[in-house]
């Protein structure tokens, strides 16, 4: 079994709220990338210039369990996950 990579288009959720609701006028922010598949992931984890790219604002924080034991994670705003 080999791994599985696809492209990811990550877009700011409320951008695209405010956008529909005539309340923005620019594009929602947006960011393309290529990300691995697991199966097994529950979450989606950003890296920080993406979270910042698109402008996410923190909301708060979870318990998540890694390879390297329980960390706490912050949790932000919700983004569009368009897959290939």
């Amino acid at each position: 079994m080999g791994k599985v990579i696809v492209k990811l288009k990550l877009t700011n959720y409320v951008d695209l709220e405010l956008r529909r609701l005539r309340l923005r006028k620019d594009k929602p922010r947006t960011f393309e990338t290529e990300a691995l598949v697991d199966t097994g992931a529950t979450r989606l984890y950003l890296q920080r210039n993406v979270i910042k790219e698109l402008g996410l604002k923190k909301t708060g924080a979870v318990q998540s369990k890694t390879t390297n034991g329980i960390r706490q994670r912050a949790v932000y705003q919700a983004a569009r996950v368009d897959l290939m």
